[in-house]
């Protein structure tokens, strides 16, 4: 029996030690043992029945779904999290998400775009995690255009300066 023991602690330390990074903890760059990746391309396919997906001619997927009450999100989901980052570099996107809604071409700082969604009650958020980036919008639906307009400008025209 204590054998027996001996044997499963060195088999799980021998798991648990391959690819410990120099903080102890595994590298963001590989995957974790025994973990399913939760990555965006793995197609969901338990949305409320009321969601519908639509992929557009670039291959960007799209999902949408009517909900009641006067708010409305909208969100991007990119594959960019920290997964791939090495441990010489471990940070960038947390970096990158502290800038990501600081400014653009359009608005010229964060405050910029805080007037900008201020009239429809809206916020903006940015969140990394291991395998993606998030950026969403939440504004009263009158503002669907002004939040789509400022999360279509992060996602793709952000300015660092």
């Amino acid at each position: 029996m204590r054998q027996r023991a001996h044997q499963a602690v060195r088999s799980l330390s021998s798991v648990v030690l391959r690819g410990v990074g120099v903080t102890g903890h595994p590298p963001l760059n590989e995957p974790l043992p025994g973990v399913k990746s939760a990555g965006v391309n793995e197609l969901k396919t338990d949305f409320p029945k009321d969601t519908q997906i639509t992929t557009l001619p670039n291959g960007l997927r799209v999902a949408s779904s009517q909900r009641s009450g006067g708010m409305c999100s909208v969100g991007a989901i990119l594959d960019n999290g920290a997964r791939h980052e090495l441990n010489h570099k471990d940070g960038v996107a947390h970096f990158l998400e502290k800038l990501s809604f600081s400014s653009t071409r359009t608005y010229q700082s964060s405050e910029d775009m805080i007037a900008a969604l201020e009239p429809y009650g809206g916020m903006y958020e940015a969140l990394h995690f291991r395998d993606v980036g998030v950026f969403s919008v939440t504004c009263l639906r009158d503002g669907l255009d002004t939040a789509t307009d400022i999360l279509s400008q992060v996602s793709t025209f952000d300015v660092f300066i």
